[in-house]
């Protein structure tokens, strides 16, 4: 799957393996590519069945952390399952402006997937950080009550959604453009308000940065002061905080940065990390 994605999505270095022409690509690049979009649509398809079977019972559906993991799920089905489909349609269709449409529905989902799991993550974290606190405290803690779940999860898919739809708009204030060459690059459109630099500050600002340096913060503070032992009561919590801290700094802060560092220099060595890393992170989700 690692190679499958690499020979898929290396089609130049000028260009996002997006608005590539079919006919510019070899018979095994788009059979590559059919195969590839089938397996995302697979994933999302069993991302489904999962929010359907952790939703359809009432006992498991009303643990506020099983409904936690419902709310990160789900932009891992939306994405996976978008950018199958679409993925499909650049290879059947070749008219540039339906090809502009699905470029700016698949940039809407990339940012909404990432700020909505950077964010929610976040949260998790945060309830977790508490709850370990108060315990070692020995104060008597619940979990977070469903409603607080839901109004936090409310609140991170409206503001991932209205950014995401910001980098998304080809307009002179967005902070992110489609170039000549059908490539998402940082910066708004010529003329417009956000320079190169700008626009990967931005977006660094609203996806990864605040939740990755919080996420270390308590990282610290749970590992200085032993808040979340790997055993007794608190291993479940250990080993739902530990899967956080694996998809932050092994999947997604990697495949962020060899996207940003692709987009500022257009290095091939940062095209490939940043497809193999999105080829684990394919895998990690099955």
């Amino acid at each position: 799957l690692v190679v499958a994605a690499i020979c898929m999505n290396t089609v130049s270095a000028a260009d996002d393996g997006i608005l590539v022409l079919p006919d510019s690509w070899p018979t095994w690049w788009i059979v590559v590519s059919v195969v590839l979009s089938c397996l995302q649509v697979c994933v999302a398809i069993c991302a489904v069945v999962f929010l359907r079977a952790t939703l359809s019972k009432k006992a498991v559906r009303e643990s506020s952390y099983n409904i936690y993991l419902v709310l990160i799920v789900f932009p891992d089905a939306l994405l996976n399952f978008s950018t199958g489909i679409l993925s499909v349609i650049r290879l059947l269709f070749n008219e540039q402006s339906l090809k502009l449409v699905v470029l700016a529905l698949w940039s809407f989902c990339v940012t909404f997937y990432y700020m909505a799991n950077f964010w929610m993550n976040l949260v998790i974290g945060y309830e977790i950080h508490k709850l370990a606190r108060l315990s070692h405290r020995r104060m008597k803690t619940k979990p977070p009550l469903l409603r607080r779940v839901y109004t936090q999860g409310g609140c991170v898919y409206i503001a991932s959604s209205l950014i995401a739809i910001w980098m998304a708009l080809e307009v002179p204030w967005s902070p992110v453009h489609t170039d000549e060459g059908g490539a998402t690059a940082f910066g708004s459109l010529e003329g417009g308000m956000f320079t190169k630099v700008q626009g990967m500050v931005i977006f660094a600002f609203f996806t990864f940065l605040i939740p990755s340096v919080y996420v270390l913060f308590i990282s610290f503070d749970i590992w200085r002061r032993k808040l979340l032992p790997n055993s007794g009561r608190t291993k479940v919590l250990s080993l739902f905080f530990l899967r956080i801290l694996l998809v932050f700094f092994a999947f997604y802060i990697p495949s962020i940065l060899a996207g940003l560092v692709k987009s500022a220099t257009k290095s091939m060595a940062a095209w490939y990390v940043l497809h193999v890393v999105r080829a684990l992170l394919e895998i990690s989700q099955a």
